[in-house]
């Protein structure tokens, strides 16, 4: 009884620390699943004002294996599709180089579930995440409704 008590205060202990806890199947030798709320991805979600030399990142609990790692495991999509890009993993990160980002674009980045670390656990479920590049002049691709359909104005 004791026993049982014992593996169902472990097992809560590693669902709500998400993964990040050694042995609960995050990385190791215990194999498991990955939660996806446990892969920080770079530019964070809502982003706006990302620079258009920016780099993707995803960074899992323990070291990517790259075995794992293919053309799918960082999907970058824009306003003219999927871009392509390099991938790079390294340790705990895995970095996709888009081919190019442009100015004042919203862009979609995916996670694939294939992703495996060295110690066998795999992420359950792809990673989404959105982010929007600056304009031109360097500043947060906003656009002010109220101010643009209230039409020109003029000054004297």
């Amino acid at each position: 009884m004791l026993a049982e008590s014992r593996a169902a205060v472990v097992a809560a202990m590693c669902f709500f620390a998400g993964g990040w806890i050694a042995g609960c199947g995050s990385g190791g030798s215990g194999g498991g699943a990955i939660r996806p709320a446990s892969v920080k991805v770079s530019p964070t979600n809502g982003t706006r004002g990302v620079a258009v030399s920016a780099v993707v990142t995803a960074e899992l609990p323990d070291s990517v294996d790259p075995a794992s790692v293919g053309p799918d495991s960082i999907i970058v999509v824009g306003p003219s599709g999927r871009l392509p890009a390099t991938l790079d993993a390294k340790g705990t990160t895995l970095t996709a180089i888009p081919s190019s980002l442009g100015y004042a674009n919203d862009y979609f980045v995916t996670v694939s579930a294939g992703l495996r670390t060295v110690g066998g656990a795999q992420l359950q479920s792809p990673v989404s995440s959105q982010f929007t590049t600056t304009d031109r002049g360097g500043r947060p691709a906003i656009v002010d409704i109220a101010r643009a359909s209230a039409g020109p104005t003029s000054s004297v």
